[in-house]
Parts: structure tokens; sequence; C-alpha cells
């Protein structure tokens, strides 16, 4: 078991150090990925006695926002295009910021937690609304929450190669003030 991690950890070093630096396309330097050595229980690193300094927040922690849903400017447009195939003033709409990706997520009313998203959703994503009870759609609630999806698609120009993602909720209007989901 050992032997593994050291392993993937020198594979990880050396594709690190010998990989082929691309020009990126956005204008922005290209991802190098950071190896973090997570502390034992009592603080220290697994190779040394010496507490392990503070390091940077890792990916899964960097990109946590609480969802804050509006009908604000934001999402004005991409909330009248939508709101043409439900019924008026019944959705919300959140944009969380991830870099060059647009992260979409929908707000409609409904009496049970249902959840549906895109298939490059993050697990992530994927766990915090289970742990918040959202499930499965059934199928006819399922083509109405991907009318949404496809609307919306067209509508803020999505690109799923640019990581875009949406996510469609439906729960008790209720409800909508007092999520408090994080992703």
């Amino acid at each position: 078991m050992i032997v593994a991690i050291f392993l993937a950890i020198a594979g990880t070093v050396a594709w690190t150090i010998l990989k082929p630096r691309h020009e990126s396309t956005s204008g922005k330097p290209p991802i190098t990925p950071i190896i973090v050595i997570k502390p034992t229980a009592d603080g220290t690193s697994p190779e040394r006695d010496t507490p392990v300094p503070e390091s940077p927040p890792t990916i899964e922690t960097a990109a946590i926002d609480k969802i804050l849903f509006t009908r604000d400017d934001t999402v004005a447009t991409i909330i009248a295009s939508v709101e043409r195939a439900a019924r008026p003033e019944t959705t919300r709409m959140a944009m969380p910021e991830r870099g060059d990706a647009t992260w979409l997520c929908i707000l409609g009313d409904n009496d049970r937690r249902l959840a549906e998203f895109d298939s490059n959703t993050p697990a992530a994503v994927k766990d915090v609304l289970r742990d918040d009870e959202f499930e499965k759609p059934p199928l006819h609630a399922s083509r109405t929450m991907s009318i949404y999806r496809s609307i919306a698609k067209d509508a803020m120009e999505y690109d799923q190669a640019s990581g875009d993602s949406i996510v469609v909720l439906l729960c008790a209007r209720t409800e909508w003030d007092t999520l408090d989901l994080h992703w």
C-alpha cells in the first residue's frame, strides 16, 4: 500500500516536472497540479515530526460558495427565457463564479425536493444536493426540468467544453429563502 502511494506521488511529481508547457488559449497561465500532503491526527507531517504549515485551500474547498438565488440583472435574460415555458414569477437563479466556466442553478417551485444536472456537474455538487435531501426526479418532472435546462443553455450560450454546467432544483417556494447550499 505504501509503495503504491509512493509510486502515485512520484509519478505525479515526474509528470508535473516533465510535462510540456503549452500556451493557454484563454490568456491565463496553464493550471499546474498541486500535491497536498495531509497531516496526521496530531498535526504532524507523515514524513517528519514537525507541524505542517498552513497550506492554501485545495481545489475541493477553494470553490465552495453559498449559492445565492436571485431574480436580478445577472440572470434576468435567462429567467425571462425559462419563464416562457414555466409560469411567470416561479423561478430564481444563481450563477456562482467558476473561472471561465458559467455555472447556473435554476430554482423552481414543487412540493418535493428534486434535482437534475448536466453530466459534467462535479460529484461534490451532487453530494451536496443528496445531503440536502434532493432526489432524482420522476420521468414527468425530469422532462420539465430538461426543458428548463435546454432553454437556459440557449439563453446563456452554454459551452460544455469550457466547463459550463446547469443544475435545476425544485422545492417548495416556502423553502427558497432558507436553502443553505454551498458548492
